[in-house]
C-alpha cells in the first residue's frame, strides 16, 4: 500500500467502555484523565523549555539582525537603491532627456547611434553593485539537542506516562513550532514569539493523548454468543508502572468503541479496513470532551482512480431550489425542491426565540442567576441541531453531485461559489427580520471537494460573475477617486 498514491483522513469514534464493571470503568476514566493532565504539563514543560533554551542563547537578537540585513537586501544593494521594476529603455530615455528618441536605423545589424553617458554601462555598472549575497539565518526553530534534553527531562519527571505518549506528544510540539506565521508581515510565527511579539502557547486544559499502532492495537469484532454482534476494541498503552527496581511494563487499556447502529453502518465498515490492513493505521488521539471520551483515528486510504470522462459539470446554487448541475447537455436539480431547508429553519429558530423570551419573561427567580451558561443551554442544543442539519444536508448535495456527474461521463465538477445572500439556501424559509441565517457555503464547497478525491473527480471552484463583476466595479471606483485626487 505504501507504493500507491494515499490521502489521510480522520475518524471521530466514541468510546463507551472501558471495563465491564461500573466501577472499575470510572476508575480507568478517571486514570485516563489524570493522563490527560500530565500530557498538559508536558506540553507547558516544552513550550517553556523551548523559550528558555533560546533565551540563553541569545536568539532574540539573532533574529533581529537577521531581519534588519534581509530587509535592507530586499530594498538596497551595498548602499545602492535597488530598481523594483523593470524600467524600458524608452522610458529611461525619456527621463533622461524629456522626449521620446526614435529608434536608430541599423546597418548590417549594428545601431548607427552613438550610446549617451547616461545609458552607457550604467545599468549594467547598477546590476553589479547591486549583486550580494542572500543573508541566511543559522538558527532552527528547533533544535536536535533541545529535543533530547527535553525528552530525558520528561521521562524524569513524568515516570508513569508511557514514552511512546511522550514521542508523539514531542513530536507534535515540534511541528506545531515550525508551522504557522506570523500575523504581522511574512515572517515564520517563531520569529514574533521570540521577539516577543506574540505569546507562546499555554494550555489549560487536559491535552488529548497521541498513540499510533506502536502502543495501540485495533481487535475487530469477534461474533458473540447467538449471533450477537459485538463492537471494535482499541488496546491502547498509555502509561507504566513499577514491576522492579528499574523495570516498569507497560498499562494497557481496552476501549471500547460505539460502532452499533443503523447511523454506525459506514464507521464500522471504515473500522474493518483498518483492522484488516486495507487502510494504513496512522497516528491518532483520545481526547476528553463533555465529560466524554472520544478517539480521533487516523488511517490513510488509497486514492481511487480518476474517472476517464472527458465532460465537465458545472454546479451552481439557484435561486429557485438547492443546486442546480448542468452536465452532458442537460440541467437537472440537486437535493429536489428544497422544502425541508425553509420547514427546518423556520422551526428551530421559532423555538430559540420562544425559549429566550420565555427564560427572560416567564421562569422564576430560582432559574435565574445560576450563569450564562446554563440559561443558553437549551438554545445552544437548537443551534448545535441547525448546524448538524446544514452539514447533512451539504454532504449529502455532495454525493448526489457526484454520483450525478459519474453517470453522466463528466471527469470534472466546477463550483461556482455564489453571491451568498441572493440564494435559495440563505432566504429560504425566513418569516421574521430578526433571522439572519445564512447557509455554509464553505463547508459546502469543503465537502465537495473531499467528495470528488472519493469519486475520482478533479474539483474546480470559481467566483460568479456577480462577485466579479462587482470588484471590478469597485477598483474602477477606487482608481476614479485616486484620479480625482
Amino acid at each position: 500500500m505504501s507504493a500507491t498514491e494515499t490521502y489521510l483522513r480522520v475518524l471521530t469514534v466514541e468510546i463507551h467502555e472501558l471495563s465491564k464493571e461500573k466501577d472499575q470503568h470510572w476508575r480507568q476514566f478517571n486514570e485516563l484523565r489524570e493522563i490527560m493532565v500530565q500530557v498538559q504539563e508536558l506540553t507547558n514543560f516544552f513550550f517553556d523549555s523551548w523559550r528558555a533554551w533560546h533565551f540563553n542563547n541569545k536568539s532574540a537578537t539573532k533574529i533581529r539582525d537577521f531581519q534588519e540585513k534581509w530587509i535592507a537586501f530586499k530594498n538596497f544593494g551595498e548602499g545602492v537603491p535597488r530598481e523594483k521594476k523593470r524600467v524600458s529603455r524608452r522610458a529611461k530615455l525619456q527621463s533622461v532627456n524629456g522626449d521620446v528618441k526614435q529608434a536608430a536605423p541599423k546597418i548590417n545589424g549594428v545601431s548607427d547611434r552613438v550610446p549617451s553617458a547616461a545609458t552607457n554601462g550604467d545599468v549594467k555598472q547598477d546590476k553589479a553593485i547591486c549583486k550580494v549575497d542572500k543573508p541566511k539565518l543559522d538558527l532552527f526553530a528547533v533544535d536536535s539537542q533541545f529535543v533530547k534534553d527535553v525528552y530525558a527531562d520528561a521521562v524524569k519527571l513524568w515516570p508513569d506516562l508511557h514514552t511512546r505518549v511522550v514521542t508523539l506528544t514531542i513530536n507534535r510540539l515540534v511541528q506545531l513550532v515550525k508551522s504557522g506565521k506570523s500575523s504581522q508581515g511574512s515572517w515564520p510565527k517563531w520569529h514574533s514569539q521570540l521577539l516577543f511579539r506574540e505569546a507562546i502557547p499555554t494550555f489549560t486544559h487536559p491535552c488529548p493523548i497521541c498513540f499510533d499502532n506502536h502502543n495501540c492495537k485495533i481487535e475487530p469484532p469477534i461474533p458473540g454468543p447467538e449471533g450477537r454482534k459485538e463492537s471494535h476494541k482499541l488496546h491502547i498503552s498509555f502509561a507504566r508502572e513499577d514491576v522492579g527496581k528499574k523495570n516498569k511494563a507497560s498499562v494497557t487499556y481496552r476501549c471500547v468503541i460505539r460502532d452499533l447502529g443503523k447511523k454506525m453502518v459506514g464507521r464500522r465498515q471504515t473500522l474493518l479496513k483498518i483492522a484488516s490492513g486495507e487502510y494504513e493505521f496512522a497516528g491518532s488521539q483520545v481526547f476528553l470532551k463533555d465529560n466524554k471520551l472520544f478517539a480521533a483515528v487516523a488511517y490513510k486510504m488509497p486514492k481511487p482512480t480518476k474517472v476517464l470522462g472527458t465532460g465537465v459539470a458545472i454546479l451552481r446554487p439557484s435561486r429557485t431550489c438547492p443546486l442546480k448541475m448542468r452536465a452532458g447537455g442537460r440541467e437537472s436539480r440537486i437535493g429536489g425542491d428544497g422544502r425541508i431547508v425553509g420547514s427546518i429553519r423556520r422551526q428551530v429558530m421559532a423555538q430559540r426565540w420562544s425559549r429566550q423570551e420565555s427564560y427572560r419573561r416567564c421562569a422564576s427567580s430560582a432559574r435565574k442567576g445560576h450563569g450564562f451558561k446554563r440559561a443558553m443551554g437549551k438554545v445552544t442544543i437548537l443551534k448545535k441541531r441547525c448546524l448538524d442539519f446544514v452539514k447533512t444536508a451539504n454532504r449529502n448535495y455532495a454525493v448526489e453531485a457526484c454520483k450525478r456527474a459519474v453517470f453522466s461521463g463528466c471527469g470534472v465538477i466546477v463550483f461556482v461559489r455564489p453571491d451568498k445572500e441572493s440564494r435559495f439556501l440563505s432566504k429560504t424559509g425566513r418569516f421574521d427580520s430578526r433571522d439572519w441565517s445564512s447557509w455554509d457555503w464553505f463547508g459546502l464547497e469543503k465537502v465537495l471537494a473531499d467528495k470528488c478525491m472519493e469519486f475520482g473527480l478533479e474539483f474546480v471552484s470559481k467566483e460568479s460573475r456577480s462577485i466579479q463583476r462587482h470588484r471590478e466595479n469597485q477598483i474602477r471606483k477606487d482608481q476614479l477617486e485616486v484620479a480625482a485626487v
